[in-house]
Order: structure tokens, then C-alpha cells, then sequence
């Protein structure tokens, strides 16, 4: 990576599974035409960033890291889970393992575990809710 170039973001929502621009729009380039797809798989798992040129363009493609303590909240009567940052967190298995989860809602309190990241993961029931 030279100085002075300028890299096109674009920036993967790992809830969603989509691709993203700067301005958090759904993108619509096919990603495929920026990276090979077991390159798009493995990034996908670890995170990180891929720097790349197509047609004379530079792209930057930011994957998140989820190195970060969190706090998912279940809603029963939607059966869904939400993350401190309020939207409903899709991909679930990918930051707890199954087992986890089941016991969570089978048990039906408030726990701490380790997540799949090694890191902490607080999954808060709701008060007074059984």
C-alpha cells in the first residue's frame, strides 16, 4: 500500500451478510469482482481488512473484528436476540455456540460465557419475564 493512494471502502455488516459503502447504503458491486470467493470465506470468519484494485480503482474491504465484550438481550415474544446496539443480531451462532444458546433459553436467566471469540458474552433475560 503506497502513500497518497485513495482506497474505495467498502465495509462488510456481518449481522446482515451485506456489503456495505462509506454512507452505509447497500452496495451493489458484486464482490465476487473484487476477491476470490475462498478469500470472501475466509474473511468472513477472521475478520480484517483486504486491499485490492480492479480497473484502475483501489478498493479497501473492512471486515469487522469482534474482539469487544457484549450483551445480547433476548425478546421472548419474538424469539430473537438484540445487541447493545439495538438491532436484532442474525447471526447468533457466529458469536455463541448452540449448546450455549439452548441452555440460555431452557434455563431462562441471565448468564456471562465465553463466546465463540473468546470473548465475554452476557446474555440478559428479560426481568421478571418466565
Amino acid at each position: 500500500m503506497s502513500m497518497g493512494r485513495e482506497y474505495r471502502s467498502i465495509y462488510y455488516n456481518d449481522n446482515t451478510n451485506t456489503f456495505e459503502d462509506e454512507y452505509c447504503a447497500d452496495y451493489d458491486y458484486d464482490i465476487s469482482n473484487l476477491m476470490e470467493n475462498d478469500q470472501i470465506l475466509f474473511y468472513k470468519k477472521m475478520g480484517g481488512n483486504v486491499y485490492t484494485r480492479v480497473d484502475d480503482e483501489d478498493f479497501e474491504i473492512v471486515f469487522p473484528v469482534r474482539d469487544e465484550d457484549r450483551t445480547l438481550c433476548y425478546d421472548i415474544d419474538d424469539n430473537t436476540m438484540c445487541d447493545e446496539y439495538g438491532p436484532i443480531v442474525f447471526n447468533i451462532f457466529n458469536i455463541v455456540y448452540p449448546s450455549v444458546l439452548y441452555l440460555f433459553k431452557k434455563n431462562r436467566k441471565t448468564v456471562n460465557v465465553i463466546g465463540i471469540n473468546g470473548c465475554k458474552v452476557e446474555l440478559k433475560w428479560p426481568d421478571g419475564k418466565v
